[in-house]
Parts: structure tokens; sequence; C-alpha cells
């Protein structure tokens, strides 16, 4: 069973890079739409790093608190939900 949560945990890391990846080809068209510098559009980019440092700790108290399982469950909820109403479309 633990390959099996490693194996969750492994994909749901792998979704995270790509969605993070898949900003850079969309940079341009973003940045013409919003009107924003060079500068400003890294620290957007950069904003979830921030986001990532700030909630590492409270996710590993939660993980602790609820096990492996329920957190694994938990964070991939709204990624199933994300992805079912987009492919609706």
């Amino acid at each position: 069973m633990r390959w099996v949560v490693l194996a969750g945990v492994w994909l749901i890391y792998t979704a995270f890079g790509l969605v993070v990846t898949s900003l850079a080809p969309l940079v341009q068209p973003i940045q013409t739409d919003l009107g924003l510098s060079h500068s400003a559009m890294g620290s957007v980019l950069g904003a979830w790093q921030l986001v990532y440092i700030v909630s590492a700790v409270p996710c590993g108290i939660l993980l602790d608190r609820l096990g492996a399982r329920a957190a694994l469950a938990m964070a991939a909820g709204p990624g199933r939900w994300t992805t079912r109403r987009c492919w609706r479309r």
C-alpha cells in the first residue's frame, strides 16, 4: 500500500510541476493583455513559490494529524473536480 501512496504523491507533484511550467508559453499574451512589465510578470510568476513556502508548515501539521491517506485524498479532490469541470466544456 505504501507504493500506491507514493505513486499518488508522485503523480500529484508531477501534475503540479506541469501546471507551473505550462505557464511559460502564455507569458507574452498575458503580459500584453494586462499591460504588465517584465518585472511585474516575473513577480506574478514568482508568487506561487511564496504561497508554497507559507503553506508548507500548516499543511505539514495537518498531514501529521490526518495521516497520509486522508491528506492525499484531500489534495487530490480539488484536482479531480477541476479536471472534470475543464473537460466538460
